[in-house]
């Protein structure tokens, strides 16, 4: 106690800026640069990513990015590490600093673990998320991953504690487009940013998985919405809530349809040429013009119960073409302009979920 009081009187006798002034003498890792590059770094991330991250002041959000990293080379931090944030705060509350700003030097730092507690002021979700995803670009940028249990620089925990705040506080973060921005931002750092960017989205759709089955959703229902939604964890979210509300048999019927079509079209055409279609083919033609709109609409905005809806009215006009068209004619030309019909249609069905990887199960219609 006596030391942390001699460490709090000798640093608090300094602004926190000065503190932040040291954060080059930090280093960040070897290959990635200092603790300020970083927060350097951070700024441009934030222009690059702003219209995705909760509404903030732009001055209030340039103090944070400029601060939260600077207790980090207080005299407290370095003897107690654990108090990294917390420490950042109560200086800033001595200091007189607004409160948003001292609460979000510390709420970027969470959840440190799992079951801790998330960041609950804007200002510090904007600053949480930026901060992991400049960590996870910059390691895997450079090649580091995964591998069992060891993950010394923490890429779990990161990617873990991003998808937590964004699912948990609805925020639409498109992880792919987060993660280029910021490997963008690292330049030649970085060689191989489209591989960087692979393993990202796999490593964090595996985890979302997981993380979402623990929630008792069925397994098969979770890998139809990520493969579908994997980049926006939001809308995988979304997704399984509007599935939850349809009944087992219409998760069915929908997922038989599709998979008929995704088996049938293998040779599509380019584009559908309607002046190719007979007069049977033309309702299921005419799904691919304003209902096709209708459902990417209500993607795009997270209604998926009336996405779902939509694509339920689709499957009497999708049964009604197979009973009456036979889609491997022996003229190629018509063969691939059917199978050109068949794969637009199915595009427009996984644009909600790929329910082909729904599992056949027995309903009680059956």
């Amino acid at each position: 106690l006596r030391d942390a009081r001699y460490f709090w009187d000798t640093d608090t006798k300094k602004p926190l800026r000065e503190f932040a002034e040291g954060l080059s003498r930090v280093l960040f890792h070897q290959k990635l640069g200092s603790v300020a590059d970083k927060v350097v770094r951070l700024h441009a991330l934030y222009l690059a990513l702003k219209d995705m991250l909760p509404a903030v002041d732009d001055a209030d959000m340039r103090q944070v990015l400029d601060l939260m990293k600077a207790d980090l080379t207080t005299q407290m931090v370095f003897e107690f590490d654990s108090l990294e944030g917390v420490v950042g705060m109560l200086y800033a509350r001595k200091e007189g600093l607004p409160e948003p700003i001292a609460r979000a030097l510390f709420e970027h730092r969470l959840p440190r673990r799992a079951g801790d507690a998330l960041p609950e002021i804007p200002l510090a979700m904007a600053a949480a998320i930026l901060d992991r995803v400049d960590t996870l670009a910059g390691y895997f940028g450079i090649g580091v991953r995964v591998k069992g249990t060891s993950d010394p620089f923490g890429l779990r925990r990161n990617t873990l504690a991003l998808l937590s705040i964004i699912q948990e506080k609805g925020l639409d973060l498109d992880l792919e487009r987060a993660l280029r921005a910021s490997l963008n931002i690292y330049g030649d750092m970085v060689e191989e940013p489209d591989a960087a960017v692979a393993a990202f989205l796999q490593f964090a759709e595996d985890r979302l998985a997981v993380i979402t089955r623990d929630e008792g959703i069925p397994y098969d229902q979770v890998a139809a919405a990520i493969a579908s939604h994997g980049r926006r964890p939001v809308q995988v979210r979304n997704c399984l809530a509007a599935m939850a509300r349809l009944t087992e048999q219409q998760i069915q019927d929908l997922a038989e349809q599709t998979k008929r079509l995704e088996r049938i079209a293998k040779e599509p055409a380019p584009e559908v040429d309607p002046g190719l279609l007979d007069d049977n083919e033309k309702a299921l033609h005419a799904l691919t013009d304003g209902p096709f709109d209708a459902v990417q609409e209500h993607v795009a905005t997270g209604a998926f119960d009336a996405a779902f809806s939509q694509l339920l009215s689709w499957l009497p006009i999708i049964a009604a073409y197979f009973e009456d068209v036979f889609v491997n004619h022996d003229d190629a030309r018509i063969r691939k302009n059917r199978h050109a019909l068949l794969r637009a249609v199915f595009d427009g069905i996984v644009a909600v979920a790929d329910v082909t990887k729904i599992e056949k199960k027995e309903t009680a219609a059956e």
